[in-house]
């Protein structure tokens, strides 16, 4: 499964810029965790902890958590939405956050 990870690229004209970078799914964690090996390497990664990470449709599929480089290839790691969703629709509805 193709994924897009949407990086914050810094502040252009007061505005953040953004960068979409494809990436493909390398695992579903037992924990529940989305990862995905980024299409190329040398990526800024820091500071893109809660930057949506999108399907191919520009749907937002998780939630990136981290990220870096390990044996040559440059990850990303998620919190996918079906795992927090509840919680986000909980709150919309008026339930106390706990």
């Amino acid at each position: 499964e193709l994924v897009y990870g949407w990086l914050p690229r810094g502040m252009v004209n007061g505005m953040e810029s953004v960068e979409v970078h494809g990436a493909t799914v390398s695992e579903v964690s037992q924990a529940g965790l989305l990862f995905y090996d980024f299409d190329k390497g040398g990526l800024a990664l820091q500071g893109s902890s809660g930057a949506p990470v999108l399907n191919a449709n520009g749907e937002v599929v998780a939630i990136n958590l981290a990220g870096g480089t390990e044996a040559g290839r440059m990850f990303g790691a998620g919190n996918p939405v079906d795992r927090f969703k509840p919680f986000l629709e909980g709150v919309q509805n008026g339930a106390a956050a706990d």
